[in-house]
């Protein structure tokens, strides 16, 4: 079965399709009125359009993605299933992204992103690593070098 994909933007004040920009160092809306609000996934099953997820996204004041909440469609009702939280140092640089699994009614840990940035602002690692037996373990990391 081919799986294809279609997404429901609900924006909060218009219905321009674009949101925020995708780089780990922004995660702001680029305007208020632009604010992706929620977004459900579809996918195509033989004859019709079946729900498979949905986003939901919090914001801080000056628009900056702090809390992603997906569910994932099960049977008749929407299940919680993950967390992403984002976390900004006083530049409104991103400097962490948290997941979280939704299990037995509480967040548990799964995944942590750390990003650090060289003296001029720039991306210059992304450590990631995953929460085993109640600590943080290595994964991997990448580093990017800026041309100059």
């Amino acid at each position: 079965m081919r799986r294809i994909i279609v997404s429901f933007v609900f924006l909060a004040m218009t219905s321009v399709l674009f949101a925020q920009k995708s780089s780990p160092a922004g995660k702001k809306a680029e305007s208020e009125d632009f604010i992706i609000k929620e977004k459900v996934e579809q996918e195509w099953n033989e004859d019709t359009w079946a729900n498979y997820k949905k986003s939901i996204y919090k914001y801080t004041q000056d628009n900056r993605l702090v809390e992603k909440i997906e569910k994932l469609w099960v049977k008749t009702t929407w299940a919680t299933s993950y967390r992403y939280t984002y976390t900004y140092d006083k530049d409104g640089k991103l400097i962490e992204e948290l997941m979280q699994d939704w299990l037995q009614g509480e967040w548990v840990n799964n995944t942590k992103h750390t990003f650090t940035y060289d003296k001029s602002g720039e991306l210059e690692e992304e450590l990631v690593q995953l929460w085993e037996e109640d600590k943080w373990i290595n994964q991997y990391k990448n580093t990017y070098t800026k041309k100059k």
